[in-house]
């Protein structure tokens, strides 16, 4: 068999973006590769050009994945490159049935010593092999892509706004909320996670602001509500519970005139 196989480099592990992976391994030597989490994909070190290259991206393209090398037959064009990765999780001769080599027979096996992935290259013309080590287990690099989900969900929890719920508004302009007692837990909660706040009205969220004293005894609520109307309310803690204090509803030309607000100027006239 004519194909030809690279065992030089090896591979370095799990790494949420370039300039963290950079940060360990400054210097690089060909055939090392990585996952990068931030791409979801497996970063190559190309000695030619002398940079790390994404293999989604790589000449020739990444086509994809090898489940099984016993079944695999991607039937490649003439003369089109294309590139295959498989993952073999333990030591011993991996043989890839379909693929045919330089004699044109069919069956191109690698030995692997250990977890390796396994580079399939086709030139064109015929297959070659590159077999990469791997150092770090499976389970190691399962626990950190999942240590990165979980603080990308954390990171997207931070930014999802806390709703406010509106029963209903008034002819006067009063506001009605469907819980008080649950009202306080939701302002409470905005203030310590630092979120942003809108107030929702069937399907219809507006932004909203909120303001506290420093025992988080007294919120104010400011907003633009669905009935077109300015709202500014004060709720207060008492003894005998969450209460709303006071509640003011201007129509916007009111608002304006009042200067209560130096934001109000894409409200929209009613």
């Amino acid at each position: 068999m004519k194909s030809h196989c690279y065992t030089q480099g090896k591979f370095l592990g799990y790494y949420f973006g370039l300039e963290t992976f950079l940060a360990t391994h400054p210097l690089c030597v060909p055939g090392n590769c990585f996952i990068n989490g931030e791409t979801q994909s497996l970063w190559i070190w190309d000695a030619i050009n002398r940079k790390w290259v994404d293999s989604n991206r790589l000449d020739p393209p990444f086509q994809g994945l090898v489940e099984n090398p016993q079944t695999f037959d991607p039937k490649p064009k003439p003369g089109i490159k294309a590139a295959y990765l498989y993952f073999a999780p333990k030591s011993g001769t991996v043989t890839f049935e379909h693929l045919q080599n330089a004699d044109g027979e069919n069956g191109i096996s690698v030995t692997v010593s250990g977890c390796s992935i396994v580079i399939l290259h086709w030139d064109g013309d015929y297959w070659s092999t590159e077999v990469i080590p791997m150092e770090n287990n499976i389970e190691e690099l399962k626990t950190k892509y999942e240590h990165d989900i979980s603080e990308l969900e954390e990171t997207t929890d931070k930014l999802t706004p806390i709703k406010i719920p509106v029963k209903s508004y008034g002819d006067d302009g009063e506001v009605i909320f469907e819980n008080l007692q649950a009202l306080e837990r939701l302002l409470v909660d905005a203030k310590i996670a630092q979120k942003e706040v809108v107030v929702a009205s069937g399907s219809e969220m507006t932004p909203a602001s909120l303001s506290y004293d420093d025992y988080f005894t007294s919120f104010v609520l400011s907003f633009f509500g669905a009935d077109k109307r300015q709202h500014e309310i004060t709720f207060s803690v008492e003894p005998d519970g969450f209460k709303i204090a006071k509640q003011e509803a201007f129509a916007h030309s009111e608002f304006i005139k009042a200067k209560a607000f130096s934001d109000t100027a894409d409200y929209p006239e009613i």
